[in-house]
């Protein structure tokens, strides 16, 4: 089996080095024995006796994208299924698979709202982060429901033991953490960790450094320009609660899997969370028991849900050991299996 993986970050490079956790291979590593750098090519060796070859893709503007596409296209007739795991060329590629369809393609859908992916492109799979966007794409596209997947993502536990051992055991030194990037509500954070006034730290780049956040008081602003797995771990360790406050979207109700990675890093280390409701693993914190669950954009509503965590130990202890039992549930080898599963699927499908 040959299979192009098209993603929009170099993950291949760091998990095959063991510098990240390979849940951002979204699966496809499940059966990769082992790696090789050919030249510009990075190549994973399959236990079939087949291979995974990598992609980056990073958008450059539309007509660029598009071209960048095309190639990618005629470069499809050499493998039998493309593994979009970030959509980020189904928009374009879903179109020109319509006119010809030189290969299988598999594409993991993130983002709402669905309606033009799902209306002008025909991937062989649709995979969804969530059995309520698998709904949302079920109700738009009622005939092709049996394409659509709902798979939740699954942390790689071994990789955070193996960095846990290395490291050893950490001194709590903070109340909170958010160590997160895309689509932050950090203004309204900031305030509600200087009205609680507990030890908390926050993780991004300069230029993103919130313009309410004043030096010396009790939140740390830590500088990381580069994705670096293996430091944000050492600050996670010292740290007692995650935050992932994302910022309210009027259009949407629900948005895509921001906060995942995150997500990820407390259920394979069974650490509470605080969260918006706006995410797609909000309602298991709030079902689970895992955390709080705030009302996004609403700066009371967080301060109260720091303030609950911070002052009630009884509470946060019963929001590590919830977690604690709701991480047995997960782990990279089943998200694995089931998307080898849908790529064996899609191998077979005769058209």
């Amino acid at each position: 089996m040959k299979i192009l993986q098209i993603i929009n970050y170099p993950a291949w490079i760091k998990v095959s080095k063991g510098q990240q956790p390979s849940q951002h291979l979204f699966g496809i590593d499940g059966h990769i024995i082992k790696y090789e750098n050919k030249g510009n090519k990075y190549r994973g060796y399959l236990k079939d006796g087949g291979y995974v070859d990598f992609l980056l893709f990073q958008n450059k503007g539309k007509i660029k994208d598009l071209f960048y596409c095309i190639y990618i296209f005629l470069k499809s007739f050499k493998y039998d299924l493309i593994f979009d795991s970030l959509c980020v060329v189904t928009k374009y590629l879903g179109i020109l698979f319509r006119l010809y369809r030189p290969c299988k393609l598999v594409t993991i859908i993130h983002h709402p709202p669905f309606n033009k992916i799902l209306k002008f492109t025909r991937p062989d799979a649709c995979i969804f982060f969530s059995e309520e966007y698998k709904k949302m794409a079920d109700e738009i596209s009622p005939q092709y429901s049996n394409i659509h997947y709902a798979l939740r993502w699954h942390p790689d536990k071994k990789w955070y033991k193996n960095k846990l051992a290395e490291i050893g055991k950490c001194k709590k030194e903070y109340m909170f953490i958010d160590n997160g990037k895309t689509f932050r509500d950090h203004e309204i954070m900031v305030k509600a960790i200087y009205k609680i006034g507990a030890k908390s730290v926050l993780i991004n780049k300069l230029e993103a450094k919130p313009q309410n956040y004043i030096e010396g008081k009790n939140l740390e602003y830590i500088i990381l320009d580069k994705p670096n797995d293996e430091f944000l771990l050492k600050y996670l360790l010292k740290s007692k609660c995650i935050l992932i406050p994302a910022k309210k979207d009027n259009n949407l109700k629900l948005l895509g899997p921001i906060g995942n990675t995150s997500f990820m890093d407390a259920i394979a280390l069974e650490m509470p969370v605080i969260c918006s409701d706006n995410l797609c693993f909000s309602k298991d914190v709030e079902k689970e028991s895992l955390g709080i669950v705030y009302k996004a954009g609403n700066e009371e509503s967080l301060y109260y849900a720091l303030k609950k965590m911070y002052e009630d130990i009884n509470f946060y202890n019963e929001c590590c050991n919830n977690m604690k039992k709701y991480s047995k549930k997960y782990d990279i080898s089943i998200y694995q299996n089931s998307i080898w599963d849908i790529i064996n699927k899609c191998i077979k499908k005769q058209y």
